[in-house]
């Protein structure tokens, strides 16, 4: 898993597992609650900033988020068993995000350059 999506994965499994919502995260980070989406999402990288404030407001390990696994969290959390499912089904749809409707990297390299891609 790459990096990004890793930190992502890691950051909704201890968002889930501290019950916080974005909007709570959101506050701690300085951000606004659209960019916690967009960090859950892999839509964009969590700063070294961002993610040692995290760690240090919620008292959790650096090292987690790049050698954790967002499983283990959640089975190691005392939360209602429907926000661990919710947290699964987040994490498993960033498992499974590929860029640009659906296509790979591979398939839309060179596209962007036809006229006809933006009709």
């Amino acid at each position: 898993m790459e990096i990004k999506k890793q930190i992502a994965s890691m950051l909704i499994a201890w968002r889930y597992a501290k019950g916080q919502t974005q909007s709570k995260v959101a506050k701690v980070l300085g951000v606004t609650f659209q960019q916690v989406q967009k960090y859950e999402k892999g839509q964009n990288g969590l700063s070294a900033e961002k993610l040692i404030l995290f760690c240090q407001h919620y008292e959790i390990n650096l090292n987690s988020f790049v050698d954790g696994d967002p499983y283990q969290v959640l089975d190691g959390a005392t939360i209602p068993s429907h926000y661990k499912e919710k947290a699964l089904t987040n994490i498993e749809k960033l498992e499974e995000v590929k860029n640009d409707k659906g296509r790979s990297y591979e398939d839309m390299v060179g596209q962007s350059l036809n006229p006809r891609t933006y009709l």
